[in-house]
């Protein structure tokens, strides 16, 4: 499985904390499952959990699986004004916080993406981050057999 790092909103980061975001959205993103690096951007600038990450969805076909509920429909076209997938949150393993500062001294030509990159191929790069990971707590695991109309497009 591919790895990522993967920029994320820290007002968001609380649902992936309480386990109630099962999904990412993204404009663009891999279509592929992969493991991603959770960066929060400002003000946090911390990578903070490892998050697998299974397979993209295209959004609009909700449209037609959830079509007899209208408040799902709503927030799914409210969704699509910003983002075309979803990406399942299979699981997420917290990590003490990695500050960014301290990649950025070690990999000054290292910028941080809008949205994601992949790690494979930055091999250096790579490696530091995982030599840094130190687990925290018990990881959060999703099951995607039998979603309801009300997981969908939450946050």
């Amino acid at each position: 499985m591919r790895s990522i790092f993967l920029s994320f909103s820290p007002e968001w980061y609380p649902y992936i904390q309480s386990g109630d975001k099962i999904y990412e959205h993204r404009k663009r993103f891999c279509n592929e499952p992969v493991v991603a690096y959770l960066y929060l951007g400002l003000p946090v600038q911390q990578i903070v959990a490892i998050v697998e990450l299974g397979k993209r969805i295209e959004m609009r076909e909700w449209l037609e699986q959830y079509k007899n509920d209208s408040a799902a429909i709503a927030r799914i076209k409210d969704s699509l004004t910003r983002n075309n997938y979803a990406m399942e949150i299979k699981r997420v393993q917290f990590i003490e916080p990695i500050n960014i500062s301290d990649v950025i001294s070690l990999f000054p030509d290292f910028h941080i993406p809008q949205s994601y990159f992949y790690l494979d191929g930055k091999e250096e790069l790579f490696s530091y981050i995982k030599s840094r990971v130190v687990i925290i707590g018990d990881s959060i695991e999703h099951n995607f057999d039998n979603i309801s109309s009300e997981k969908i497009c939450r946050f």
